[in-house]
């Protein structure tokens, strides 16, 4: 389907936000015939969080690949606000001090983008910028200047609202920039953290001097200048703690007592009393009351102990973790609490479905491991092995429900016998690489494992308790991907990092060299119905070529599937149980669906983002993504209950509705290969609102209906969200539109 136009303004679109809401039906929830990933899992890589002073309890959160998010309610929930951003790696967020609707996120690679509806929708305005990596953003205290800190452009500054964008690097010999500040007192007065140290400007940037005398560390992270002395700065290094200067950056010493040499990512001065600094390390926050004299570390209730953003409010503290998300304290001194409703935007590797529940899901991610009772709705994490959030597989086990392994990026093998409730290390024997890519039980037979590794695969005869080298005929490869057979349990095939596939009959015995042409395979799927069928996805690299190859005679022969997809890096494939012929590929670009076993690929629905996936998985009707930034979105088609006899099975057509939402009248667009094609309007509960003109052409072409917000007998309907369906000789696509009244 093709995404939908964005919103022309503030007012229509919380106008369609209000309709969605109010006409969907108890029975009709997120994810019905549109992506959803609004049940989590919660929590992510929070780099920025920012509120608008006249509104604390409004809080903006950019994220690592998840776009913006904004909480209304002092991070008690989230709502994604990533409309418009072209690339959701949002590293730093700034709000207009005069207008709190207004905001500028930095990115790490699309320059910078600004926002005048409260993050509703956000545009690019970067021109004049020569670097599109923005590390900081900061206004002037009267808006009149807006500076940007740039990776490798030093710093810009706009007079105008972020229009444009012009150098203000005279005397600036270090243009990695990581950080701006600007004296309360004096706003004139600017200091910028860089590769090299700090350098001041005492004319709002128009010309910068060094400053690093002293500063042993010369690697700047963070910048803060005392709210009431020009004098006393404070620097963050990534590698030596805070340093301090009390002489306006001439020289410089090193305050960090009781916090030693950490990588200092923020620094934040408490406004009525600047002897009260938080500094957010990769060790947590760390606070003083003395002006740096010295540090205490405060993490009690941190699950995730890296802190990359602070954030202060009248009566909180939150800080932006490096994958647990947002926590949040109360003065005076309180525990940390994660503030993560509705904040999905995990790194998720892998989806394994139990084979006893077929409600019950279980999520690999970098965060940890999390668990579904309602095939990906809902999420919950499950607490796990001290020290280990980054995985990369799980596996429930086919003869015990409660029995489960997991694997770990440079963390071995982890097994559970009470369902996740505990977890041991179980690597003995496992090897020096420490990384596991997948692990999989042998179907018939629950003591034999089999695990992937960088170092090649290795087995288990005890259900994981040890481990023996079991690669001869591959080696100790560097193994990406692995998927067994149900119907032949011996059969599995392993794809590697530039040495191709591997095939084994007897599983992970002895190893056999597939010759399939493409040396970096990260994706395989057996057909579960018919063992010849196999799919393996190429990974493009430099000697790679990337896309979807199809074996239909075990492996002896291999067709490349790239029609609609290209040579796309493919990173899971997934073949439904309930029909073979349609098919899922995880890709940077997105997901794509195939409904004829390859032959052409298109995305299934819109709303997918971020657009990175990593694994895909079919769960009865329902396709789930594990995203990479955007935890695990869902999709399940809304059945309209409208069959049109003599059309064969689906095949290319695509359809574009314009203006959407609308209030008036819309056009439906619809491409054909040929044949006759009909097009009709339903609600949300799958009822027929309105039959569409159609039309017939053998030789195809496109076709361009109105539809006036009218239903069959000429009545006008009400506001709300609708389904437009087109079918045709060759295909079939819907998309959701949203009519205001």
């Amino acid at each position: 389907a093709i995404r939908s136009a964005p919103l022309a303004a503030l007012a229509l679109a919380l106008s369609i936000a209000l309709a969605a809401e109010l006409v969907r039906p108890s029975g009709a929830r997120a994810g019905y015939d549109a992506w959803t990933a609004e049940g989590g899992p919660y929590g992510g890589r929070i780099h920025a969080l920012v509120c608008p002073s006249d509104e604390p309890r409004r809080i903006y959160a950019g994220t690592e690949r998840g776009g913006v998010f904004v909480s209304l309610g002092d991070g008690a929930g989230w709502e994604p606000r990533s409309e418009g951003l072209e690339l959701t790696d949002v590293v730093c967020l700034a709000v207009d001090p005069l207008r709190g609707d207004t905001l500028f996120a930095g990115t790490g690679g699309g320059g910078v983008y600004r926002s005048t509806s409260a993050g509703a929708y956000w545009v690019e305005v970067g021109a004049g910028l020569t670097s599109p990596f923005i590390n900081d953003l900061v206004f002037a205290p009267d808006a009149s200047r807006l500076w940007a800190a740039t990776s490798s452009g030093g710093v810009f500054v706009s007079l105008n609202g972020g229009l444009s964008w012009t150098p203000s690097n005279a005397g600036l010999t270090a243009l990695s920039v990581r950080a701006i500040a600007f004296a309360p007192s004096d706003p004139e007065i600017l200091f910028v953290g860089t590769s090299s140290g700090v350098f001041r400007s005492a004319d709002a940037g128009a010309t910068w001097a060094p400053r690093s005398s002293g500063l042993a560390h010369g690697s700047v992270g963070a910048v803060a200048v005392d709210p009431l002395d020009t004098n006393v700065v404070y620097a963050g290094t990534l590698g030596g703690g805070v340093y301090k200067s009390t002489d306006g950056g001439g020289s410089w010493a090193q305050a960090a007592s009781g916090m030693g040499n950490l990588y200092v990512r923020e620094l934040r001065i408490r406004e009525d009393r600047p002897d009260t600094i938080w500094a957010a390390t990769n060790r947590g926050l760390f606070e003083t009351f003395d002006g740096a004299a010295t540090w205490t570390a405060r993490i009690a209730g941190m699950a995730d102990t890296t802190a990359q953003a602070l954030l202060r409010t009248d009566d909180t503290l939150y800080v932006g973790s490096y994958w647990g998300g947002v926590y949040a304290a109360a003065f005076p001194e309180s525990g940390w609490a994660p503030r993560n409703e509705r904040l999905s935007n995990r790194f998720v590797w892998e989806l394994a479905r139990s084979p006893h529940d077929p409600d019950e899901m279980w999520a690999a991610s970098f965060g940890g491991l999390s668990r579904s009772d309602d095939r990906g709705e809902t999420w919950v994490d499950v607490p796990f092995a001290p020290d280990t959030f980054d995985l990369r597989t799980v596996a429930p086990s086919p003869d015990d429900p409660i029995d489960l392994l997991a694997g770990a990026f440079y963390g071995g093998v982890f097994r559970s016998s009470d369902g996740g409730a505990s977890w041991t290390k179980s690597s003995s024997g496992l090897g020096a690489s420490g990384t596991v890519t997948a692990v999989r039980y042998k179907p018939d037979d629950a003591a034999i494992v089999l695990a992937a590794t960088y170092g090649g695969t290795y087995k288990s005869v005890n259900g994981g308790a040890n481990w023996s080298a079991s690669h001869s005929g591959m080696g100790s490869k560097k193994v990406w991907g692995m998927d067994g057979s149900g119907v032949a349990p011996g059969l599995v095939y392993a794809g590697t990092y530039g040495s191709g596939l591997y095939r084994s009959r007897d599983f992970g015995g002895t190893w056999q060299s597939v010759p399939i042409g493409e040396s970096y395979i990260r994706a395989v799927a057996i057909d579960p119905s018919d063992t010849s069928v196999f799919y393996a996805g190429g990974y493009y690299l430099q000697s790679g070529l990337g896309g979807v190859y199809k074996s239909t005679d075990g492996g002896a022969t291999w067709v490349s599937k790239n029609a609609g997809l290209g040579n796309e890096s493919i990173w899971s494939i997934a073949v439904d149980p309930l029909d073979t012929q349609h098919l899922l590929v995880a890709t940077v670009d997105g997901a794509y669906e195939s409904s004829n076993g390859g032959d052409l690929w298109q995305e299934p629905a819109d709303g997918l983002l971020p657009r990175d996936i990593r694994w895909v998985s079919f769960a009865g009707e329902r396709m789930l993504a594990g995203s990479y930034g955007g935890s695990v979105p869902w999709y399940e088609e809304i059945s309209t209950g409208v069959e049109l006899a003599g059309i064969p099975a689906p095949g290319p057509l695509s359809l574009l509705v314009y203006p959407n939402p609308f209030n008036a009248t819309t056009t439906v667009r619809v491409d054909f290969e040929g044949g006759p094609v009909r097009a009709a309007v339903y609600d949300v509960a799958g009822r027929l609102v309105r039959e569409l003109d159609g039309g017939d052409s053998p030789e195809g072409g496109r076709l361009a209906i109105s539809w006036n917000g009218t239903d069959e007998r000429g009545r006008e309907v009400a506001s709300g969200v609708y389904l437009v369906r087109a079918e045709g000789a060759r295909g079939w696509a819907a998309q959701r539109i949203v009519l205001v009244r």
